[in-house]
């Protein structure tokens, strides 16, 4: 759904078969919208008209394939904070990252795979503005971060006691916040230390 700043509702967009998963806006004077869905597919559309300009259906899982590990599907996408024709997404297998760019001209878009990371599924990436990074988190229990323009992990992080929900950096961008699934909200102080917020 969109709607206006008046929380009034003004188109639904019904280009998936399943759950929308993640939205971004990218970048530059004409936005444009990317969602993800369950159904294994990747939508772009007009961020003026909403009208569909590309929808890329990802790799499916083998028929031989657990059907626990189908059940669970779970598709992230978001733009780079850098360039306005590229972005990025999850795949198969479980916790594989891809780039995407626009700006090749082959008819059909290829991905690129980033260097081996999660080993399950991620639930979000989160690019840092202004920066050559963005964040992913996943069903591993693990934070990474990675060179955008070299699909190449810089470090990573164990987030301990459970998933990891929502990830939040400080305008500084030398503090991150993380919102665990042990009831606790971490806070990374550097060295790998953490600093924990009360239970509830």
């Amino acid at each position: 759904m969109i709607f206006n700043n008046k929380g009034q509702s003004q188109h639904r967009l019904v280009d998936h078969t399943g759950q929308v998963q993640s939205l971004s806006w990218s970048l530059g004077p004409t936005p444009k919208l990317l969602s993800s869905s369950a159904d294994m597919s990747l939508v772009i559309r007009d961020g003026k008209d909403y009208k569909v300009t590309q929808q890329l259906n990802l790799t499916k899982y083998h028929e031989a394939t657990k059907k626990s590990t189908k059940d669970r599907t779970w598709v992230a996408a978001a733009w780079s904070s850098l360039e306005p024709d590229t972005f990025y997404s999850t795949g198969v297998p479980e916790g594989k990252l891809y780039s995407w760019s626009l700006s090749e001209s082959h008819e059909e878009l290829k991905p690129i795979p980033f260097d081996a990371g999660h080993n399950r599924l991620v639930f979000s990436i989160l690019p840092v503005p202004r920066t050559n990074t963005f964040i992913t988190f996943s069903m591993d229990r693990k934070i990474m971060a990675w060179k955008e323009n070299e699909g190449q992990r810089t470090w990573s992080l164990s987030t301990l006691g459970g998933f990891a929900y929502s990830v939040s950096l400080s305008h500084s961008k030398d503090i991150m916040a993380i919102a665990c699934g042990d009831s606790t909200v971490r806070r990374e102080i550097g060295n790998g230390k953490w600093e924990m917020g009360n239970r509830k």
